[in-house]
């Protein structure tokens, strides 16, 4: 299963890949502003506020979460090649975006709940599994920016669709997680009794920010590089830096959770990647200082998402699994995605791109302030191995 888990990961996340680097030129080739890329991209994910939690309330009242990875994943499939096919103009292209981001990134968290499932008490597990997911992404942007540099970014809906073929395709093969329907119909306080703990409610307002703060970085590194002048391959090979930076943090982190709390770590990482904005931001010229801000990303998006996975499967437990991780990708990948490139969109065309970064490194700064404040409570203040 783990086999199956991984292909998954990295399908998906290769699918990502490719909508994040190269998405954004498509659009500009096809007459978007700046700006106008900005609040599509800020619209289109901002469906990841509402959507997951939704995937997330069906699965749980169901017990069966990969049943609405496959039923989602099959829209995609039948719909977003027809859609290109048939886009003549902003409207077509709206709603390809949109449709891209309810049925695969929308969905990854019902995976996610599935992943930790079939880990169990493996709590290292899910890093070895979920780096493959980020071998993907760095394939798709490492690999396919030839290609892209090539034939022109005019290739770049064609790979989307060829890869929601393969990501539908195997999650036909990827089994319930054990006990998911019995934890559907067990006992247990509701969702709200959950929401209304100070330490959730942290949680998610922290991911929430970290990811506005990425929110330049998402929607216009690519073009941020291009007007320092950066070719395809450069970018691609920045973008591919980060991503194995990723991968080292989550074979790292089960090493540091034996001797560090969640709240160091988190706290820790948090700080790290008020940096990362900061390097960005003032040293766009010099490549080694760009490449050492994107091993950051070990930081920014590594340590956090693999702690915060965590907590949050704990502070909501099996009951409200699906919901829960659902509400975590809704604060992060939505809303604060959805925010920090609406916001980019408004603030680059006036102030610039470093400027721009540099409110993302203050955005960050307060994400620290509030992590110190209110993360704290069962399963933070302990070393995740013992929790």
């Amino acid at each position: 299963m783990r086999l199956r888990l991984s292909a998954y990961y990295f399908l998906a996340l290769a699918a990502s890949g490719i909508f994040t680097a190269f998405w954004p030129l498509y659009l500009q080739s096809r007459g978007f502003g700046v700006g106008g890329i900005g609040l599509l991209v800020g619209l289109a994910t901002g469906t990841r506020v509402v959507v997951p939690s939704l995937w997330g309330w069906v699965a749980d009242r169901s017990g069966r979460h990969m049943g609405v990875v496959r039923v989602a994943g099959a829209i995609a499939v039948l719909i977003f090649p027809a859609v290109m096919l048939s886009a003549a103009g902003p409207g077509g292209l709206t709603l390809a975006s949109f449709l891209f981001m309810v049925c695969s990134p929308g969905t990854l968290s019902q995976v996610e709940v599935t992943t930790l499932g079939h880990m169990g008490a493996d709590t290292g597990g899910y890093g070895r599994v979920r780096l493959w997911g980020s071998l993907g992404f760095i394939a798709a942007v490492s690999g396919l920016a030839p290609l892209v540099e090539h034939f022109g970014v005019q290739i770049v809906p064609a790979l989307l669709a060829a890869l929601l073929l393969c990501v539908w395709l195997t999650s036909l093969g990827i089994a319930e997680a054990p006990h998911a329907a019995a934890a559907a119909a067990a006992p247990g306080g509701g969702l709200g009794e959950v929401l209304r703990r100070p330490e959730v409610l942290a949680i998610l307002g922290v991911t929430c920010a970290m990811q506005l703060a990425h929110g330049p970085y998402s929607t216009f590194y690519t073009i941020y590089l291009r007007e320092h002048g950066y070719g395809a391959t450069a970018i691609g090979a920045l973008w591919g830096l980060a991503v194995v930076a990723e991968i080292c943090a989550f074979l790292l982190v089960p090493t540091l959770w034996r001797r560090y709390t969640a709240r160091e770590l988190l706290l820790g990482a948090i700080a790290l990647s008020v940096l990362r904005w900061l390097l960005i931001a003032g040293a766009a010229e010099h490549p080694l200082v760009l490449m050492a801000a994107q091993t950051l990303h070990a930081a920014s998006f590594g340590v956090c998402h693999t702690v915060a996975i965590q907590l949050v499967l704990r502070w909501f437990g099996p009951r409200h699994a699906g919901q829960g991780q659902a509400l975590y990708a809704s604060a992060g990948g939505g809303l604060g995605t959805a925010l920090g490139a609406g916001l980019a969109g408004l603030l680059w065309p006036r102030f610039g791109g470093a400027s721009t970064f540099v409110l993302a490194s203050a955005v960050t700064a307060l994400a620290w302030v509030a992590a110190q404040r209110w993360v704290r409570g069962p399963g933070a203040e302990r070393p995740l191995s013992r929790a």
